[in-house]
Protein backbone atom coordinates (compact mmCIF):
# COMPACT_ATOMS: atom_id res chain seq x y z
CA UNK A 1 0.00 0.00 0.00
CA UNK A 2 2.89 2.34 0.69
CA UNK A 3 4.82 2.10 -2.65
CA UNK A 4 1.26 2.69 -4.57
CA UNK A 5 0.84 6.31 -2.50
CA UNK A 6 4.32 6.88 -2.75
CA UNK A 7 4.07 5.93 -7.11
CA UNK A 8 0.31 8.10 -6.81
CA UNK A 9 2.46 10.81 -5.23
CA UNK A 10 5.24 10.89 -7.80
CA UNK A 11 3.16 10.44 -10.71
CA UNK A 12 1.12 13.56 -8.95
CA UNK A 13 4.43 15.89 -8.53
CA UNK A 14 5.93 15.09 -12.42
CA UNK A 15 2.46 15.83 -13.55
CA UNK A 16 2.23 18.98 -11.93
CA UNK A 17 5.82 19.83 -12.78
CA UNK A 18 5.72 19.46 -16.19
CA UNK A 19 2.67 21.33 -16.98
CA UNK A 20 3.90 24.50 -15.16
CA UNK A 21 7.29 24.06 -18.00
CA UNK A 22 4.72 23.49 -20.68
CA UNK A 23 2.93 26.58 -20.12
CA UNK A 24 5.88 28.97 -19.29
CA UNK A 25 7.32 27.68 -23.05
CA UNK A 26 4.16 28.19 -24.64
CA UNK A 27 4.12 32.05 -23.26
CA UNK A 28 7.95 32.34 -24.71
CA UNK A 29 6.69 30.68 -27.82
CA UNK A 30 4.23 33.33 -28.33
CA UNK A 31 6.04 36.65 -27.55
CA UNK A 32 9.07 35.23 -29.91
CA UNK A 33 6.63 34.91 -32.24
CA UNK A 34 4.88 38.12 -32.41
CA UNK A 35 5.93 40.00 -35.09
CA UNK A 36 6.06 43.36 -34.20
CA UNK A 37 7.88 45.67 -31.06
CA UNK A 38 5.36 48.80 -31.83
CA UNK A 39 1.61 48.77 -31.37
CA UNK A 40 -0.14 48.36 -34.34
CA UNK A 41 -2.88 50.96 -33.50
CA UNK A 42 0.08 54.15 -32.23
CA UNK A 43 3.15 52.88 -33.73
CA UNK A 44 4.51 53.65 -30.39
CA UNK A 45 7.04 50.58 -28.99
CA UNK A 46 4.87 48.33 -27.26
CA UNK A 47 6.85 48.76 -24.17
CA UNK A 48 6.51 52.89 -23.93
CA UNK A 49 3.96 52.96 -21.34
CA UNK A 50 5.02 50.30 -19.14
CA UNK A 51 4.67 47.46 -20.98
CA UNK A 52 1.94 45.45 -23.59
CA UNK A 53 -1.30 45.25 -23.35
CA UNK A 54 -2.51 41.84 -24.77
CA UNK A 55 -5.96 41.08 -26.03
CA UNK A 56 -8.04 39.34 -28.38
CA UNK A 57 -9.41 40.29 -31.60
CA UNK A 58 -11.11 38.01 -33.91
CA UNK A 59 -9.27 35.05 -32.35
CA UNK A 60 -6.24 36.41 -32.48
CA UNK A 61 -3.69 37.80 -29.78
CA UNK A 62 -2.80 41.50 -30.32
CA UNK A 63 -0.58 43.86 -28.50
CA UNK A 64 -0.96 47.33 -27.74
CA UNK A 65 0.88 50.25 -26.12
CA UNK A 66 -1.79 50.73 -24.08
CA UNK A 67 -5.31 50.65 -22.87
CA UNK A 68 -6.18 53.95 -24.78
CA UNK A 69 -5.56 51.91 -28.05
CA UNK A 70 -8.13 48.94 -27.23
CA UNK A 71 -11.17 51.42 -28.37
CA UNK A 72 -9.33 51.74 -32.20
CA UNK A 73 -8.55 48.53 -32.26
CA UNK A 74 -12.05 47.92 -31.58
CA UNK A 75 -13.78 49.79 -33.84
CA UNK A 76 -12.02 48.37 -37.53
CA UNK A 77 -10.05 45.24 -36.17
CA UNK A 78 -9.79 44.39 -39.90
CA UNK A 79 -7.38 47.50 -40.39
CA UNK A 80 -4.80 46.89 -37.55
CA UNK A 81 -5.04 43.27 -38.14
CA UNK A 82 -3.76 43.58 -41.66
CA UNK A 83 -1.22 45.50 -40.08
CA UNK A 84 0.19 42.23 -38.33
CA UNK A 85 -0.50 39.95 -41.07
CA UNK A 86 2.00 42.16 -43.23
CA UNK A 87 4.28 41.98 -40.52
CA UNK A 88 4.16 38.83 -39.95
CA UNK A 89 4.81 37.95 -43.73
CA UNK A 90 7.72 39.95 -43.87
CA UNK A 91 8.88 38.40 -40.02
CA UNK A 92 8.08 35.08 -42.11
CA UNK A 93 10.47 35.53 -45.06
Amino acid sequence: MRSMITVAVTTLFLTLNGCTETTETTERTVEADYPLDTCVVSGEKLDSMGGPITVEVEGRQVKLCCDGCIDALNENPERYLSKLDEAKAAHDH
